[in-house]
């Protein structure tokens, strides 16, 4: 199996494990710790296989996404499973793309929210289900990634 091999591997196990967040998320209303802990050793060893040089970037922009996400957690916007969620996702990224990763999450948490709040008839106090968002703002950011650093698309 060759680097690449190894990183499109893991890329996939960790779209998929975040896939899999979001459908607990919304069929129950949580997402498992023991999901949340596969995205952060899914993580740890896409940083180790990866060669990106922005290890303390990426840690550091983990941290602020931490730091921001306790804070709208304990306003009552997010639960905790989201909030663990969304680190353990940005740590797979760089930081531009973590960045990326976030727009494309707020872009469609926002809509996710308004669904739901039309659904259901009320706009505030109903329960919106965040790891869909989650998952979709860190596919699309580690689509990216995984284009940037092998070139895919170009030269076609």
């Amino acid at each position: 199996m060759t680097q690449y091999d190894l990183i499109i591997l893991l890329a996939v196990v960790g779209v998929g494990l975040a896939m899999l967040a979001a459908i607990f998320d919304v069929a129950v209303g949580r997402v498992p710790n023991s999901l949340n802990g596969a995205l952060l050793v899914g993580a740890l060893l896409f940083q180790a296989s990866s060669t990106s040089d922005s290890l303390a970037g990426t840690w550091a922009v983990a941290a602020g996404a931490l730091i921001v996400a306790a804070l709208v957690w304990q306003r009552g916007w997010l639960g905790g499973g989201d909030v663990k969620m969304m680190v353990a996702c940005v740590l797979w990224l760089p930081p531009a793309s973590a960045a990326l990763g976030a727009a494309v999450m707020a872009i469609s948490g926002m809509v996710l929210g308004l669904s739901v709040a039309v659904r259901s008839g009320k706009l505030r106090g109903a329960r919106v289900p965040y790891a869909p968002a989650v998952t979709i703002g860190f596919s699309w950011a580690l689509i990216g990634v995984l284009g940037d650093n092998f070139n895919v698309g170009r030269g076609l």
